[in-house]
């Protein structure tokens, strides 16, 4: 049984074109709705009415989504993004599925093509009862230094992935933002 869940995983992981890279230490990935503070979030419904995540009222844009893309959030001062993507798969998966040959082929995708990747940390975690993968990385963005913290869910026949980008000194500011987007996510799944 296991092994049906593993070679289904790999399948659906090949299906988009992944690859595989080796397992690093767990990353520093903030989880959990932000409290107390000055803060306030509403829910907004992303693209394709799929999915629902709650995004800060003030000090925020949306920005204009396009394919995959679901959302695009851009800090008002422009030091900081987040993307909210929609992987389809060929084939649905379960969050039994999510194994460590899962995360190793996400990994890959996540990080391919960026340019000068550093400091990667990545870990299977669990909150609210639902699994996601976490990963964490620096860069060289177009600007200069950034830092990209990617949680993974699973939707079923999909993969949602919340892309949080700062400049490597705005972790700190943004990382409770970026915390309560991942909590408050609301995937659809395949069956819906």
């Amino acid at each position: 049984m296991r092994a049906a869940r593993t070679v289904r995983a790999l399948l659906a992981t090949v299906a988009c074109g992944l690859g595989v890279v080796s397992a690093a230490q767990a990353p520093d990935a903030p989880y959990g709705k932000a409290t107390g503070g000055k803060m306030q979030f509403r829910t907004l419904t992303l693209a394709g009415g799929h999915s629902q995540v709650d995004v800060p009222q003030r000090d925020w844009q949306l920005g204009s989504a396009f394919g995959n893309t679901a959302a695009v959030l851009i800090s008002k001062k422009g030091d900081a993004t987040v993307i909210v993507q929609r992987v389809p798969l060929e084939v649905p998966i379960s969050e039994a599925d999510m194994t460590e040959v899962f995360e190793s082929l996400q990994v890959d995708e996540i990080t391919k093509g960026q340019a000068g990747v550093g400091a990667l940390s990545h870990a299977m975690k669990s909150a609210d009862g639902r699994r996601y993968l976490a990963v964490s990385f620096t860069r060289t963005g177009p600007a200069g230094p950034e830092q990209v913290l990617v949680y993974v869910f699973n939707g079923g026949g999909s993969l949602y992935r919340l892309v949080c980008i700062s400049q490597p000194d705005g972790r700190a500011k943004h990382g409770p933002v970026f915390g309560h987007m991942a909590a408050t996510l609301k995937v659809a799944t395949a069956a819906q």
